[in-house]
């Protein structure tokens, strides 16, 4: 461990430009350090990726100890909604870990001016890649809200990370097959208008507790209005279907009244040649046909897993293949996270009252935008 100066008047953050050879060469030194070659993203070790993307796809920032850059925060705009924005690639030297409160305390600081400039939406962060210390300075300094778990997210047979949150005994990480993602949202600018969210009424107390302590206004089912629920366009189907190949996950957007039969649909998903691994199910929680659609998913069993607001345009529930759906004990022991996940590995465990109680604190900034 490098000796760590009081002073941090030499601590500067900036942001990287992709044409300087050095800045981007210092973020994949990072990863390395941190995983070995384990990092998920195996693109995160390719030189033309980050140079390709950083200012085109996303905002990459760093902070920089004494001219040796020591630390990384990503922010990334959605594809298909650019103020929804997911903070990602949290990479600091392990040299320098006495210092990742401060440092992703200023890249967070950073990154919530940029949302006020750019005039994003929200924030999203999915917690459990990086190490637990890690994970929870970038959560509580973003103020975000966890609202969902996607349990054995990630399956390899070692994610090895050198920093804070593992063994400092030994500075090695615990093998695993497995690693639960949770995530934590915070909604920056809400809109004029409420809109409906169709729940499944055995978990409507959960979902509704989580949306108002992000602020969300919604409308319930049967109050009358003329804000139209959803809105498809003629090119849009029933199932959108994205796989990521580093991961063999599925991700599978449901448009419930797109779908002619919601009973096909657990076959359609399992028959599909994408889904070899793992499939998180998203449906639009704004479409009237969503309680149908998850009743059919949670007969078929398919976990509930949470809800996500905003993502891809549409209010999401969350669904997983029952043969994953148990989180980790990690997960439970995690006072941030603990109340989501003992919902998800009770399914319906939770009395009346206790999901209030268990959200209290949970994002210090919840609703208070």
């Amino acid at each position: 461990m490098k000796e760590i100066s009081t002073e941090l008047h030499e601590l500067s953050i900036f942001a990287v430009n992709p044409d300087n050879r050095s800045q981007v060469e210092s973020i994949i030194e990072l990863v390395e350090l941190m995983y070995s070659r384990s990092f998920p993203l195996h693109r995160a070790y390719d030189y033309s990726y980050w140079q390709s993307r950083i200012g085109n796809r996303f905002v990459s920032l760093v902070a920089e100890y004494k001219g040796q850059i020591i630390a990384h925060l990503a922010a990334y705009p959605d594809n298909d909604n650019s103020g929804n924005v997911q903070i990602l690639f949290p990479f600091v030297h392990p040299a320098y870990s006495e210092l990742t409160a401060t440092v992703f305390a200023l890249l967070v600081e950073r990154v919530l001016g940029l949302a006020l400039r750019q005039l994003w939406k929200s924030v999203y962060f999915f917690e459990g890649i990086a190490p637990a210390e890690i994970n929870t300075v970038i959560s509580e300094e973003l103020g975000t809200v966890p609202v969902a778990v996607c349990p054995g997210y990630l399956c390899q047979d070692e994610i090895q990370a050198t920093t804070n949150g593992f063994s400092r005994s030994s500075g090695e990480a615990p093998e695993r097959s497995s690693c639960d993602i949770v995530v934590s949202q915070r909604i920056l600018r809400h809109d004029r208008k409420k809109r409906k969210i169709y729940l499944p009424l055995e978990h409507q107390e959960f979902c509704s507790t989580i949306l108002k302590s992000l602020g969300v206004d919604m409308l319930s089912p049967d109050e009358e209005t003329n804000i139209e629920s959803s809105r498809y366009t003629s090119e849009m189907q029933a199932l959108s279907i994205h796989h990521y190949r580093s991961s063999n996950v599925s991700h599978i957007y449901v448009r419930p009244s797109l779908l002619k039969n919601a009973k096909a649909l657990v076959e359609s998903i399992r028959s599909s040649e994408l889904t070899r691994r793992a499939a998180y199910v998203f449906v639009n929680g704004n479409d009237p046909l969503a309680p149908t659609v998850a009743r059919e998913l949670q007969h078929s069993a398919f976990c509930f897993c949470g809800i996500l607001p905003n993502l891809y345009n549409q209010d999401s529930l969350v669904y997983c293949d029952g043969s994953v759906s148990m989180v980790s004990d990690a997960l439970l022991t995690n006072k941030r996270t603990a109340f989501l996940a003992e919902y998800i590995n009770g399914q319906l465990a939770f009395k009346k009252g206790e999901i209030k109680e268990a959200l209290d604190g949970a994002g210090r900034y919840a609703a208070n935008v």
